[in-house]
């Protein structure tokens, strides 16, 4: 198919616009001298930290899934966010601040603080376009979204965010969710990715389907700590099945 022929494509190539650091006056030190306190990068861009001191450096990223550093200090965008790179010479420490931009803004994020009262999710959203005992939708979410999803346990906590996407927008979709978050598999019905680098680190899964020839679901899942790989791949099946029930009657409503 080819919708899924450019998708996986463009997960494999995803094509990044490279951004200036942004230098800053370093005060004169004894130690570790730099000449940049802030790098601005966008995904899979990469930057040399130009550091001088007299003793060898160490680096460290404080979270590498938004950006990562090599021992002579090449500084890899990974991840849209930001994040902090420690230098270290045994007697003085310094400290960047490596941001992560995006070139792709397809559609807002959606809420995913799981678990937070329907309540208090309307209160912030305001009043939505179409709700429902099981959850609501807000309508010309972005050009490229039609719609957002929200859909709520027994408990009438939040349980799980959809963003419904036209298939006129798969390669820049495929990019914008690379640039947010970690591909992790694909099968016959799912893209997979995640929140960290490796499924056990995730909290939040990413299940991209087709919903028909003209829709992409996003399904935006939260991921237990106590839960085992296999039964954090296993909820969104079902989750499937509740959002292409309440969006069937999303598209009918839709003006």
């Amino acid at each position: 198919m080819r919708i899924v022929t450019l998708l996986l494509t463009s997960l494999i190539c995803l094509s990044c616009t490279p951004q200036d650091a942004v230098v800053t006056d370093d005060e004169q030190d004894s130690g570790i001298t730099l000449n940049q306190t802030v790098i601005n990068l966008s995904s899979g861009n990469t930057l040399q930290i130009d550091a001088r001191s007299e003793a060898p450096v160490t680096y460290q990223s404080q979270n590498p899934f938004i950006a990562r550093v090599s021992v002579t200090g090449l500084v890899t965008a990974q991840h849209v966010g930001s994040t902090r790179v420690r230098l270290d010479n045994g007697s003085d420490t310094r400290e960047i601040t490596v941001n992560v931009n995006p070139v792709y803004n397809l559609y807002p994020d959606p809420i995913l603080e799981f678990g937070i009262t329907r309540t208090t999710l309307l209160q912030r959203l305001g009043t939505p376009d179409n709700e429902t005992d099981e959850g609501f939708a807000y309508f010309n979410y972005s050009a490229a979204a039609p719609y957002v999803v929200y859909l709520f346990d027994e408990n009438d906590r939040l349980e799980v965010a959809a963003v419904i996407v036209r298939t006129e927008y798969t390669t820049p979709l495929a990019s914008h969710l690379a640039e947010r978050y970690q591909y992790y598999a694909s099968d016959d019905e799912y893209y997979y990715f995640i929140n960290a680098l490796t499924l056990d680190d995730a909290t939040i899964g990413i299940f991209l389907t087709l919903d028909n020839a003209d829709y992409w679901q996003v399904m935006y899942l939260p991921f237990a700590e106590t839960k085992t790989v296999t039964e954090k791949r296993h909820n969104h099946k079902t989750m499937t099945g509740k959002i292409n029930a309440f969006t069937t009657q999303m598209r009918a409503m839709q003006p």
